[in-house]
This record gives structure tokens, C-alpha cells and sequence, in this order.
């Protein structure tokens, strides 16, 4: 319980400089994320629907 309203203490006492750096470092972290792992399901996503596109063409013969 100690622990908690210290990180409460912590939270409340941020002023506004310290916390749009904070939510900018957030939203950058975001941003990097979406923007390395976006081509990499873009390459799943092509390589499934090859598979089943392959697989109908199969059933269709």
C-alpha cells in the first residue's frame, strides 16, 4: 500500500513540461512500433492469402 501511494505521490506531482515530454516519448514509442511491425504483417497477410488462394484453385481442378 506504501508502494502505491508513493506512484500516486509520484503521478500527481509531474508538471506540465515533464508530462508532455512523457506523452511525447509515448506516442513516439507508438509510432516506432506501428512503423517496424506494419510491413511485417503486411508480408503474413500476403503470404496466407496466397495460401489460400492456391488452396481454392486446387479444389477447383
Amino acid at each position: 500500500m506504501q508502494s502505491l501511494n508513493a506512484l500516486l505521490d509520484l503521478l500527481l506531482n509531474i508538471d506540465g513540461g515533464k508530462l508532455i515530454i512523457i506523452s511525447l516519448f509515448i506516442l513516439g514509442m507508438g509510432s516506432l512500433f506501428v512503423f517496424l511491425v506494419k510491413p511485417i504483417t503486411k508480408d503474413i497477410i500476403n503470404i496466407l492469402a496466397t495460401k489460400f488462394k492456391c488452396k481454392d484453385k486446387d479444389k477447383d481442378l
